[in-house]
């Protein structure tokens, strides 16, 4: 079990506000998620617990580590003008309190 401290919402070049559970749902969109039917309910699992999230979030290791991986390597790079300011999103999934 992996331990996530769910971020403010930040503020993109364009003046919109993106929560933490809105990036997650995006990044959920990663072809890694849709390899199968499993890793299709993990992204179900994954985004119904962010979205209820209060401040943090519990996620079953198997569901963190398919995550993590997708926020370490995605398969589309990132947009630099906007994941620096999504910057403290990145390091809630990738430095989980255990």
């Amino acid at each position: 079990m992996k331990t996530l401290t769910v971020p403010p919402p930040v503020t993109l070049p364009n003046g919109d506000d993106l929560s933490f559970a809105q990036w997650v749902e995006g990044m959920t969109s990663d072809r890694k998620f849709g390899a199968s039917a499993k890793t299709i309910f993990q992204a179900v699992e994954i985004i119904r617990l962010v979205k209820e999230a209060n401040g943090t979030v519990q996620l079953d290791t198997a569901h963190w580590e398919l995550l993590r991986d997708v926020i370490s390597e995605p398969s589309a790079p990132y947009n630099p003008a906007i994941m620096i300011h999504a910057a403290p999103f990145l390091r809630a999934v990738l430095e989980p309190k255990e």
